[in-house]
């Protein structure tokens, strides 16, 4: 049995700080109540493969000069910080001399060669995915999420299917019923606590709406899309936008093949309940979520019970235990939606990556998922505890997963279920694992620091490259807004129009916005 600490009994401080607090000395790990997957998640992340390092000997010029600069970074540590701080003025100087001659921001050619080259690299090994396992309970960087979720939710079929489409028959690709999913679109990303990144962007929004309407024109039957079919879109094209290397239609395309591949591959429960006739439930999901909470923190299990037989819940309405039947009725809609109408858009992807990347672990996801619940409960801790009724804990498990923060998350899912176990070695720095046994691994990452470092600089440097990259891109909009200005001015004075340059530059100047008129 669990022992219970003195403060998880009831020292409960005031403490409105959202933090993790108050929880038992002795844990429960997933490695000793489902050890198979667990064992075999371990086994991948840590097994050695030869082969593999044969494999990236005959890189190709482009992948080798990817690798080149990230060597060419690692020698800054041999050298002291002045000399340090010398490099980095030097490389940012080169970013922009190589590009000086071009109005668009040369950081844009280096983004996509990079970009591309980390796709080829993965695509020629795309039976090496599995690699993607020692990235297990840690926040994917963004170049290697977009791969990473691409290779996962890969099928050809898709964009080929939709790029013929397009160019044969352009009519098909709306569906009739165009209008209302534009509409259930907007209403939709104004509520849900992921969303308002994408309202960001109406071009992201826009793409969405594309997507959906191609996706409802491949129905046979005439039912519309159910709320579901809405919302697991959303992670994908947020992810699916940061590519800067593709075009419109690329991004159309790869969206449409992650997002039908998303919906074919869900888990068995999933498949059927977000259709309108579904008669599957998720009770498989939440004995299990109750088994955690009971053992991980019998306070909360406790302290839930308590109020649930104090505000006379009807036995008649429950089942054979009233806080399984509490969960099942307050937490369905976490697993119907994948946790998109709960979590903030960070904490989304952090968790859709660890379901992503062992997806191709049979049935790991009746595992994860009702640990991810658990985990979420948990970290609710100092909420549920103060609430008196039944209604103020419903309150809490709809309102307030969305304060939780990836860290937190990160933290309490390795506390409470990689305790003891082989693949608590996937937390550590990517820098302490062994190349040998995982190259792949120490590549990518490797190519992503190089990514980050053209992508954001480091250190007091980063400021200046965002500062340099926005003043460019402010000037390049202007200079298309102007020369349009012009050729429909005709009349005006070049004086006029030089006095309009030099006062509108100057606004520019002082961190103005960069408005969309101005594109």
């Amino acid at each position: 049995m669990l022992k219970v600490s003195q403060q998880s009994k009831g020292n409960f401080e005031n403490n409105r700080q959202f933090q993790v607090i108050s929880y038992p000395d002795e844990n429960v790990s997933l490695n000793s109540i489902f050890p198979q997957g667990w064992d075999r998640l371990s086994t991948a992340i840590n097994a050695a493969n030869d082969e593999k390092l044969r494999k990236f000997i005959d890189l190709s010029a482009s992948e080798q000069q990817c690798v080149l600069a990230e060597i060419r970074r690692q020698w800054k540590t041999m050298f002291t910080e002045e000399s340090n701080s010398f490099l980095i003025e030097n490389f940012a100087e080169l970013l922009v001399s190589a590009g000086s001659s071009s109005q668009v921001s040369p950081k844009h050619d280096y983004l996509t060669e990079i970009s591309n080259d980390m796709i080829t690299l993965l695509r020629n090994w795309s039976n090496e995915k599995s690699k993607f396992y020692a990235f297990f309970n840690r926040p994917l960087s963004q170049p290697i999420r977009s791969i990473s979720w691409h290779l996962y939710l890969s099928n050809a079929n898709y964009p080929e299917k939709f790029r013929d489409d397009l160019s044969n028959h352009p009519q098909s690709v709306l569906s009739p019923m165009d209008m209302e999913i534009h509409d259930k679109c907007d209403y939709f990303i104004s509520f849900l606590p992921c969303a308002s990144e994408i309202q960001k962007s109406l071009q992201t929004v826009q793409a969405m709406k594309a997507i959906l309407s191609y996706y409802r024109s491949q129905f046979i039957d005439q039912r519309n899309l159910t709320q579901a079919e809405y919302y697991y879109l959303i992670p994908i094209v947020y992810v699916q936008q940061t590519d800067l290397s593709k075009s419109l239609e690329t991004f159309l395309s790869d969206s449409i093949e992650m997002y039908q591949t998303f919906i074919d591959t869900l888990p068995k429960p999933l498949k059927y309940i977000h259709l309108n006739n579904s008669i599957e439930t998720f009770d498989l999901w939440f004995e299990k979520v109750e088994y955690h909470l009971n053992r991980i923190d019998p306070f909360i299990w406790n302290h839930i019970q308590t109020v649930l037989q104090n505000n006379l819940v009807s036995r008649s309405q429950c089942m054979k235990n009233d806080v399984l039947y509490f969960l099942r009725k307050s937490c369905s809609s976490w697993f119907h939606y994948m946790f998109i109408n709960c979590l903030t858009m960070d904490t989304l992807l952090f968790v859709w990556d660890q379901y992503l990347i062992t997806k191709d672990l049979p049935n790991f996801y009746d595992e994860l998922l009702p640990a991810v619940t658990t985990a979420i409960i948990v970290i609710l801790k100092d909420f549920i505890v103060e609430c008196k009724k039944t209604s103020e804990i419903e309150r809490i498990l709809k309102t307030k997963p969305a304060l939780i923060e990836t860290y937190q998350f990160q933290s309490t899912f390795s506390r409470f279920f990689l305790v003891n176990s082989p693949s608590k070695t996937i937390v550590i720095r990517p820098t302490r694992i062994n190349q040998s046994t995982n190259p792949v691994h120490d590549l990518l990452t490797r190519i992503t620091k190089t990514f980050n470092l053209v992508t954001h600089g480091e250190g007091t440097k980063r400021a200046e490259l965002d500062r340099r990259t926005t003043s460019t891109i402010r000037t390049y909009r202007f200079d298309l807004m102007m020369s349009k200005f012009h050729c429909s001015s005709s009349k005006e004075s070049e004086l006029q129009i030089a006095i309009k340059r030099v006062q509108t530059r100057y606004l520019m100047d002082q961190n103005a916005p960069l408005f969309s008129d101005l594109r």
